[in-house]
């Protein structure tokens, strides 16, 4: 936040898109990849909006970007689903918050967007297709 303050002085606004997207099956969840999905996608979320206030004046504005899996069950996401809706009320009570100080919050929930992020993974041409297949009728 010092070299946005040194550089430009203010936020206008911003787009807080931490995360991690990382899936197993609840039954193998352990206390360690919840911590740090949490981490992550929760808790490096609200502490950035929250340095990021003193820069910030009436007019702001902030997107916190969530996650269809706030409002949709898909197996293997319980945490990330419940990182993610945490995202969503986290956006409706910080409003709340900083209304008062003119600072507008929001939160988005994508779906499946088409990026390189399941080629990383590793999976063949034909797994990538199915995987896609799959994730694009859960959204129906």
């Amino acid at each position: 936040m010092g070299r946005i303050k040194e550089r430009f002085g203010r936020i206008d606004a911003m787009f807080v898109n931490a995360g991690a997207g990382k899936f197993v099956p609840f039954d193998q969840v352990t206390e360690a990849f919840y911590d740090e999905l949490m981490a992550v996608n929760l808790k490096g979320l609200f502490f950035t909006v929250q340095k990021a206030l003193p820069l910030m004046q009436p007019g702001s504005s902030v997107v916190l970007n969530a996650s269809l899996n706030a409002h949709k069950g898909m197996p293997g996401t319980t945490v990330y689903g419940a990182t993610k809706a945490a995202v969503v009320n986290l956006a409706r009570t910080m409003s709340a918050d900083l209304i008062p100080r003119g600072i507008r919050v929001n939160s988005v929930s994508p779906g499946p967007i088409e990026s390189s992020l399941l080629k990383r993974l590793g999976m063949t041409q034909e797994q990538l297709q199915q995987t896609n297949d799959w994730i694009k009728s859960r959204c129906r």
